[in-house]
């Protein structure tokens, strides 16, 4: 909001979310300041019950309509994220902070102002926190999508390649996303118009792109990660769902929830028996899946791998042609690879949400599939 709008709201709560330094030296007549950091004492987890009795006791209530004036960015986003977790009805964010009011010349104070504790009251019915477990039912959905925060940039913006951490584990059937991308310099959010367009091109390739009306899940590092609450805001100016992944992708990791790593050709050589390459053996210790066309793989294929056309394949299928074929895989550990045709070829991005949700917790997507493996040399399977 404008400094100018904030003004003529006059039903606005004022909340400044700066430090007690820079709230003392002056601040927007009327602003409470709110403590992000006894916020966070009081509730280390963003659980809602928790969030609303610390804000209450701050005099915050969910049916006052609230401005937050914030130094920052990044400051901005985690008191606007933790007051819409707790069910706060309106909260709005004032334009270039308290810089942007003092230069509009609006009225300032220096008496610090302290709200009253009151009861938070009924929160409004909105979820912006998921549990990791309740991530992995919806995978595949389609009106639901995970972004992993943890590396900048995407596919598209690193010459197709996926960013390093992201490449080395995430989410199943996640897509990389850097909310500081396309930040102004001013570090005010973009133009909403202009960011939706620019977010709604965001996909594995060009013709295949994210659903603006889903829901997105928010997957930072961890329970500290910046990134979770700015993805968060910008979603919302967006006029997109989101829902913060609580503890991001450590928490995910640490309930042992399946991860997908993209492999290279040279990492899947590596799993495998000579003697199961020479012979076009099934191998022992891992399961390779070709999701391409039956005409396609006879064509040629990895060897050892058995063929399962992805327009097939559903969980049932899955577990029949893994039993089937590797009667002693291990689900939890054992590695299940998936390939099909090239890089542009992106059915294990699909394969792979199927294979999580069917309780594989190894699952390696050769993304580059089979005209890697003939471009490194090795045997083809006919």
């Amino acid at each position: 909001m404008a400094p100018q709008a904030v003004a003529a709201g006059k039903a606005l709560a004022r909340l400044d979310v700066r430090g007690a330094r820079e709230y003392a030296a002056g601040h927007a007549t009327g602003a409470v300041r709110l403590d992000l950091g006894e916020i966070a004492r009081a509730c280390p987890e963003p659980e809602p019950a928790c969030l609303r009795a610390a804000l209450g006791s701050a005099g915050v209530s969910a049916a006052a309509p609230v401005v937050l004036f914030a130094a920052d960015l990044e400051t901005a986003a985690r008191a606007f994220f933790l007051l819409e977790a707790a069910g706060c009805r309106i909260v709005r964010i004032a334009g270039g902070g308290f810089s942007a009011w003092q230069a509009a010349k609006m009225p300032v104070e220096r008496r610090a102002r302290k709200a009253s504790p009151q009861p938070f009251g009924a929160p409004a019915e909105r979820i912006a926190v998921l549990e990791a477990p309740a991530v992995l039912v919806r995978l595949g959905d389609r009106d639901f999508e995970a972004l992993d925060l943890r590396d900048g940039g995407d596919w598209t913006a690193n010459g197709d390649q996926a960013p390093a951490l992201f490449a080395a584990g995430h989410v199943p059937r996640s897509l990389p996303w850097d909310p500081r991308g396309g930040l102004p310099a001013d570090g005010s959010l973009p133009e909403p118009r202009a960011a939706r367009a620019a977010f709604e091109r965001l996909g594995p390739r060009a013709d295949q792109v994210v659903d603006p009306q889903a829901t997105f899940a928010l997957v930072g590092a961890g329970a500290s990660d910046p990134r979770a609450a700015l993805a968060y805001l910008r979603l919302r100016s967006m006029g997109i769902e989101a829902r913060v992944v609580r503890g991001g992708f450590a928490a995910w990791q640490a309930a042992g929830l399946p991860v997908v790593r993209i492999v290279a050709a040279a990492q899947v050589f590596a799993l495998l028996d000579p003697a199961e390459l020479a012979g076009n053996r099934l191998p022992d210790r891992v399961a390779i899946l070709d999701l391409r066309e039956l005409a396609d793989y006879e064509e040629g294929h990895v060897p050892g791998a058995a063929v399962l056309p992805l327009r097939l394949l559903d969980t049932a299928g899955l577990e029949a042609a893994v039993s089937g074929r590797w009667p002693r895989f291990d689900r939890a550990t054992a590695p299940l690879v998936l390939y099909c045709d090239g890089h542009d070829c992106i059915r294990g991005r699909d394969a792979a949400a199927i294979a999580a949700r069917a309780g594989f917790g190894n699952v390696l997507w050769f993304r580059e599939g089979l005209p890697a493996w003939r471009e490194a040399g090795y045997p083809v399977a006919r």
